[in-house]
């Protein structure tokens, strides 16, 4: 309650600039969802909502725009999608769901563009350097192959996987 009265407060004069520093803490799911909710709809409204938080999944989910800050030094700004886009010195991890994950493996190693394959009981992991070519040859490749695959996941398309490859030394 006492974060919402000061989001309430800090509301009250109906401000340009709006300056949160880790406003989901503390807060119950409800709430947490209602602050989310808040800030992206004073975003659509116009309005400037700096938000500070070590939590980098809930900042992302209060926006796509960010700005990475490390050390006092800012490391990137913009679109978490377009920011991890411009990584190319680090290799772009996809993880591919199957009941025949040696199968896909075998099938996946042949391929130009990965690295490095990880296999798991129903799971392929992969990392490529080129993560575009990739993708646009795996739809003709599982096709043609006949493995099912059930789920396609990165694990580094978020802004936690973005600020790690930023901030490692």
């Amino acid at each position: 309650m006492r974060q919402r009265l000061k989001i309430a407060q800090a509301l009250g004069h109906d401000p340009e600039l709006l300056i949160l520093d880790e406003p989901l803490n503390g807060v119950d799911p409800l709430i947490r969802r209602d602050v989310i909710e808040l800030v992206r709809e004073l975003g659509k409204e116009g309005k400037s909502v700096i938000v500070s938080s070590h939590v980098l999944h809930e900042v992302e989910a209060m926006t796509p725009n960010i700005v990475l800050i490390h050390k006092g030094r800012v490391k990137a700004y913009g679109n978490v999608h377009e920011i991890r886009g411009l990584i190319d010195r680090h290799p772009h991890s996809i993880q591919l769901r199957t009941p025949r994950a040696r199968d896909l493996a075998a099938l996946l190693a042949r391929q130009p563009d990965v690295s490095e394959i990880v296999i798991g009981a129903d799971q392929v992991t992969i990392r490529t350097p080129a993560p575009d070519r990739f993708y646009s040859a795996l739809p003709a490749l599982i096709l043609d192959s006949g493995i099912d695959v059930h789920e396609l996941h990165s694990p580094d398309d978020n802004l936690d996987a973005v600020f790690r490859y930023l901030t490692e030394a």
